[in-house]
């Protein structure tokens, strides 16, 4: 399993935006971001919480997947290592706590229609 690539397939408007539960101001993910869109999720077995909050700067279409999506280790408030380290976008195995966040990510992900994989 490995986190996917995406890129936006049109650029939404504001309203596009706002209906699929953005909201204004974004600041700390992203000192230029006017909109974000933040979801949670939580891993009891391993007493894990992260989340992952999209980012829209004022020109919306100047969006790409890595400066405009932070994935926050909710425990420690900092972006999520492996999603920016060495192991980011490459097959992962025998990591389920990994596994499931990288699951969770390309669902969150792939549920806007505004964004599409970047098939290499």
């Amino acid at each position: 399993m490995k986190a996917k690539s995406y890129k936006l397939k049109y650029t939404p408007t504001e309203g596009q935006l706002i209906d699929a539960r953005a909201k204004l101001g974004g600041i700390w993910i992203n000192k230029e971001s006017v909109f974000y869109i933040t979801k949670f999720f939580c891993l009891p077995e391993y007493d894990f919480e992260f989340s992952i909050d999209i980012c829209f700067k004022e020109d919306i279409s100047d969006w790409n997947d890595f400066d405009n999506v932070l994935v926050l280790d909710e425990d420690f408030g900092q972006p999520y290592t492996p999603f920016y380290g060495k192991n980011y976008k490459k097959e992962i195995s025998n990591h389920p706590c990994l596994e499931y966040c990288i699951e969770k990510y390309n669902e969150f992900m792939d549920s806007f229609d505004f964004l599409c994989e970047v098939r290499e």
